[in-house]
């Protein structure tokens, strides 16, 4: 498989610090929400 340019594409487990997070929740209805926190 070629890797697209510019796209950073993760096959294996790496270690980093966290500081932008993202969690996404979809339901039923199209009752969906995306929360984003950033560490200050």
């Amino acid at each position: 498989m070629s890797r697209p340019a510019g796209l950073n594409i993760v096959t294996e487990t790496t270690e980093r610090e966290l500081t932008t997070v993202m969690s996404n929740s979809f339901g039923f209805g199209g009752t969906n929400a995306t929360l984003v926190m950033r560490k200050l």
